[in-house]
């Protein structure tokens, strides 16, 4: 695989930088607290889709590390239900910490992440402890050391040890079955089963596309295709009591409101909805429609619970966008999809977009997170650092209007 192929690919989405955030003190808020309850996580997918990033003629997988002395194991976890004889592809940006030459062991950026050399890894420039990196390497899907395939020098010594960046993709082999202009069908060694992958189109510059398809390329040709393992759906619990929600991303058209996202089952449970909408509590119905960086209150009868299932849209969309006012905002977090999940965004990135106002005026100063099947904080700026969950929802207090923006696109 080409590296600079490989980087384009798997960077592409994510934001090419955050701002400068300039924290200003303010007194911290102090806020009442109910009695707390856990909160409820993002439950597995319901099923997954496979998006092709780059197809090219099959090449071989190396995950053995060219040392049997003591390895460190990389651990991270990917989705259940992915096509059998998948590899796991990471690409790591980061200061050298450490490299250990006689067991090939190189460890990146601080909490270091472990890689090792092979017998075919490839070294472009001279890498050296205090240089900026980038690693292609690869890993089983079970927990196992991430080896090399390709190790970059970027920038030379010294350079500020950060934590590394790590993004991930998939690796699949196998031969071509069948083509269209929509998707093409990959079938591995027996006895394991095709899989389709969708073949994306042009998704702007903060989508993930177009899929690259070498020339040449078609029925008969055995390939290794690069994918991202996308959910279907999404089931999040909401537990007895109040409960703030939100989605991070833009529903599918006819499964975007609270009628569509509930079964009859979870409808029955729902007592009632809220939104905030011009300074002022509004109530709300079954055919309200859900959009990213919106929140609302739900109220879960007692000794019950509510599912609710959401489809990511299937249509083109750009990171989504919300006008807030001075004063009281209900919002909900709009992270970027990472390894299949929409996960934790530490409070100063959700918000960057509104850390300043326009005329280089103050932006937001409090988030409070009300302790509502959800954890309870209260935010001023200069305070504790917090994460935004996704799923949930957050009151913004905004010194002067400003557009927030968030991270998540489609399909």
């Amino acid at each position: 695989m080409r590296p600079k192929e490989t980087l384009r690919k798997v960077f592409s989405g994510l934001l090419a930088a955050l701002l400068a955030v300039s924290l200003l003190a303010s007194a911290v808020l102090a806020v009442p607290q109910s009695a707390y309850a856990p909160a409820v996580e993002r439950q597995a997918a319901a099923s997954l889709t496979f998006d092709a990033l780059e197809i090219f003629p099959q090449e071989a997988h190396e995950l053995t590390p060219r040392s049997a002395g003591p390895i460190t194991n990389d651990t991270t976890a990917f989705d259940a239900g992915l096509p059998p004889g998948t590899t796991a592809l990471f690409v790591i940006g980061g200061t050298v910490k450490e490299i250990d030459a006689a067991s090939g062991q190189w460890q990146i950026g601080t909490q270091p992440v472990f890689v090792y050399e092979s017998s075919s890894t490839v070294m472009e420039g001279a890498p050296a402890v205090g240089d900026h990196v980038t690693i292609v390497g690869k890993r089983s899907l079970s927990p196992g050391p991430i080896v090399a395939q390709y190790i970059t020098q970027i920038d030379p010594a010294p350079q500020a040890l950060e934590p590394a960046v790590v993004t991930t993709a998939l690796l699949f082999n196998g031969t071509v079955t069948a083509t269209s202009d929509t998707s093409w069908t990959v079938t591995p060694p027996a006895p394991d089963a095709a899989v389709t992958f969708n073949i994306l189109a042009d998704m702007g510059p903060f989508g993930v596309g177009p899929t690259i398809i070498e020339a040449a390329l078609g029925v008969g040709s055995a390939v290794t295709v690069e994918y991202l393992a996308v959910p279907y759906s999404y089931s999040h619990t909401l537990a007895a009591g109040w409960n703030m929600m939100s989605t991070p991303v833009n529903l599918q058209a006819g499964e975007d409101t609270i009628e569509n996202i509930f079964d009859a089952a979870s409808l029955a449970n729902l007592e009632i909805a809220y939104g905030w909408e011009n300074g002022q509590w509004v109530q709300l119905t079954g055919s309200y429609k859900m959009q990213p960086l919106d929140a609302m209150y739900l109220k879960v009868a007692a000794g019950s619970s509510a599912v609710a299932t959401m489809v990511p849209s299937s249509e083109l969309s750009q990171p989504p966008s919300r006008d807030l006012q001075a004063g009281l905002n209900l919002i909900g977090p709009a992270p970027a999809m990472q390894n299949g999940q929409y996960q934790a965004m530490p409070l100063s990135q959700a918000l960057v977009s509104i850390a300043q106002a326009p005329g280089g005026t103050v932006g937001y100063t409090m988030v409070i997170s009300p302790e509502l099947n959800q954890p309870g904080w209260a935010y001023a700026l200069g305070g504790q650092a917090q994460d935004m969950l996704p799923y949930k929802g957050y009151w913004v207090v905004m010194e002067n209007s400003d557009t927030l923006y968030g991270f998540s696109t489609t399909p």
